[in-house]
């Protein structure tokens, strides 16, 4: 990657503001004006869907999706924008579903299924299973063409799945179907709604760090040993069983099915590439359609039945005639992220789009376009850091999507992507880095325990590798210093079994500061560390054991250049999850989600005063970042304003304990933020992939 000359002044950024250049930024249907007290954007402030649900697409227009909120509501979005359509509701865990004529939405949250018309929001059924029927977490859901007829998934007796089939308007339980599988098990219904099909879990998605190892399931074994690899075909009338639908290939079991509209077909795959069509009326295989690896996640029936599609881990949408004959692949729009695929629906018999959610954005695409429906993406999840390159004419953003951005400082225009090349062993797949970008612009580091790899962001390039602490194997945390060039490399101790180590080192040297001994620390617990301004000392944090039962906070100050330890502090009215910021070489600032913010005197072993405006008086807990301004007289943290929709960044006098300014613009939690070089201004980057950058010349001189 080659940059430019780095030749303005962060000093003219206001001056250049005052020309007409806002017009240079691409142009975005939801890019909002400017907040006040902002300078420039980089990126979109896009609203995010908390805890990533499953949306469900309107028909036939399929231009507006239907998040599912926490209290088992439906709110409406704009797919194109990502924006949302009406104010209520707060956006929660859970899965939509809608009609195939779009007037009816199901949303399975957890623990329940409520049923909704779509353009009036009103409810029509809230649904209870049936004595001896439990729904456990969010379950599969499935409607009828016209939302008249509901199935849904619970557990039955000795664990097994059980699917209830209910006449929505009528309030009347239609089929209670004892399938041969453990629960949780996923549905399918025909369009008439008098043939279900209930199958297994949906394919996992693939990660690039290993899953931990499965417990040992304590329900009893399916009685059929091939039960997994069977869905069952269901006469919702009768209750009665149908047939078995079994896959083949070496798929372990059905992840997905799909009813052709007039119910004479059905789809089964184990997502691992065959596609397999059965008769309904006769219960007989009539063929397989031979996709490419992954294919099968997700597949659905064009509305005249001639065509199957289906997708695979991959995002490539697959076609065929149901007569086995191959139409085409479909390539997916770049830079898609790998999430769960939770839709794949025809919008007429061509044309067939995908949905997913991924990052707490909805994502949808089509084939055989593969024209990306939802609104394009510089950045595609949350800001991890934000760096001010010398000479004051960029700003460099690296993301929990593992991308990195230069953009003009003065403009907010994209410059260009960071290309990062990690090292590998030939063979392994290639994956993008996530990185920690130091203040200046110079270095980034990806955190993967054990050990941490440094890139020079100039040219991309991988530069060397930061080893584990020489204690014996164990969960290493790392943290970096303000300016980004020291790094602490912490091993987890473990009670009587071993003590954790704390490396120090030096990034442009290359040469480590020192090894110290972290503290020890309770069951579930890790170790922090945070470094004073000038990076000459640190103050390593564990949540130990206490005496007194509960866990305390305890702090352990060291002096780099001696060695020295400064002191230990224990403070035990902190709880919950804390932020911590070094204020200078003596105090370090405490921020923690119960609301509470205070200091503590890492030299002298005294816990400060809380501060006279909590953050108890903002509507949602903190989970932000402290950032230290560079003369250290003010610091930022990031702050809830409106409940869960509208964020921004606080700043408080560090003298008077009070705060200053609230900036607010962000859609987002904020997860970044970084202060200018010379301290006019702050840069706050957040979970709505945008960074702003606001401005603190107004703010009283005598802070």
């Amino acid at each position: 990657m080659t940059l430019r000359p780095m030749m303005f002044s962060l000093a003219g950024v206001a001056l250049l503001l005052a020309c007409p250049v806002f017009s240079q930024q691409p142009a975005d249907p939801a890019v909002d004006p400017l907040p006040p007290g902002a300078l420039v954007r980089f990126g979109t402030t896009r609203p995010i869907l908390r805890t990533s649900p499953g949306v469900g697409l309107i028909a036939p227009k399929f231009s507006n999706f239907l998040a599912p909120t926490t209290k088992g509501g439906i709110k409406r979005y704009d797919l194109g924008t990502g924006r949302p359509l009406e104010k209520n509701g707060i956006v929660g865990p859970g899965q939509v579903i809608v009609s195939a004529d779009g007037r009816r939405a199901a949303v399975a949250w957890t623990g329940g299924v409520n049923v909704f018309e779509v353009v009036t929001g009103k409810q029509v059924g809230g649904l209870k299973p049936p004595n001896g029927v439990i729904i456990e977490g969010i379950p599969g859901v499935a409607l009828s063409a016209d939302g008249r007829v509901l199935a849904f998934a619970g557990k039955g007796r000795d664990n097994r799945g059980a699917v209830v089939v209910v006449d929505v308007d009528r309030n009347e339980v239609l089929a209670v179907c004892a399938t041969n599988l453990a629960a949780p098990v996923y549905v399918a219904l025909s369009r008439d709604g008098k043939t279900l099909v209930s199958y297994g879990p949906p394919a996992p998605v693939p990660s690039a760090t290993p899953a931990p190892k499965a417990k040992v399931p304590v329900e009893k074994a399916p009685a059929d040993p091939d039960a997994l690899r069977t869905a069952q075909v269901w006469d919702v009338a009768s209750g009665r069983e149908l047939f078995k639908a079994r896959v083949i290939g070496i798929g372990g079991n059905v992840v997905t099915a799909a009813l052709s509209p007039d119910a004479s077909l059905l789809a089964v795959a184990a997502g691992d590439g065959p596609i397999e069509i059965f008769d309904v009326k006769t219960g007989k295989r009539l063929r397989t359609l031979l996709g490419r690896k992954s294919q099968g996640v997700r597949i659905a029936f064009s509305p005249d039945g001639k065509t199957i599609a289906s997708i695979g881990l991959d995002n490539r949408i697959q076609r065929w005639q149901t007569d086995g004959t191959r139409i085409d692949i479909t390539e997916p729009p770049p830079g898609l992220r790998v999430a769960e695929i939770t839709g794949l629906e025809f919008a007429d018999n061509d044309r067939v789009i995908a949905s997913m959610t991924a990052n707490q954005f909805a994502y949808a695409w089509d084939a055989p376009t593969g024209k990306l429906l939802s609104p394009p993406m510089d950045h595609a999840a949350a800001i991890r850091s934000i760096a001010f390159p010398a000479g004051g004419q960029d700003l460099f953003t690296s993301g929990a999507d593992s991308r990195a951005f230069r953009w003009n400082l003065a403009t907010g225009a994209l410059g260009e992507e960071i290309a990062f090349r990690p090292a590998r062993i030939p063979g392994q797949p290639s994956i993008r880095p996530i990185v920690h970008l130091s203040s200046d612009g110079t270095r980034a580091v990806r955190h993967k325990a054990p050990i941490a790899d440094v890139f020079d962001v100039l040219t991309g390039d991988n530069l060397y590798v930061i080893p584990p602490p020489s204690s014996p194997p164990a969960t290493v945390t790392f943290a970096a210093s303000p300016d980004g060039m020291r790094l602490a490399c912490l091993s987890q101790p473990a009670a009587g079994k071993r003590t954790g180590r704390c490396v120090i080192w030096d990034l442009a040297t290359k040469k480590k500061v020192a090894e110290l001994e972290t503290p020890s620390v309770a069951a579930g617990a890790t170790p922090d560390a945070v470094f004073a301004p000038d990076g000459s000392r640190v103050v390593l944090i564990a949540f130990a054991d206490s005496p007194r039962g509960a866990s305390v906070l305890t702090l352990v100050g060291y002096d780099l250049k001696t060695g020295k330890k400064l002191s230990v502090v224990e403070d035990f009215k902190a709880v919950g999850k804390i932020s911590f910021a070094a204020a200078n070489d003596t105090t370090v600032i405490a921020a923690a989600t119960t609301g509470r913010m205070w200091t503590i005197d890492y030299v002298n072993g005294r816990i400060g005063a809380d501060f006279n405006d909590p953050i108890s008086k903002v509507k949602t807990p903190l989970n932000s970042p402290i950032v230290v301004s560079p003369d250290g007289k003010c610091f930022a943290v990031g702050v809830a304003v409106e409940l869960l929709t509208s964020y921004g960044v606080r700043i408080y006098d560090m003298a008077s304990k009070k705060p200053l300014h609230t900036f607010v613009g962000h859609r987002g939690p904020v997860s970044a933020i970084h202060f200018s070089p010379d301290g006019n201004a702050v840069a706050s980057g957040a979970q709505d992939t945008s960074v702003i950058l606001w401005d603190l010349s107004k703010l009283p001189k005598d802070r």
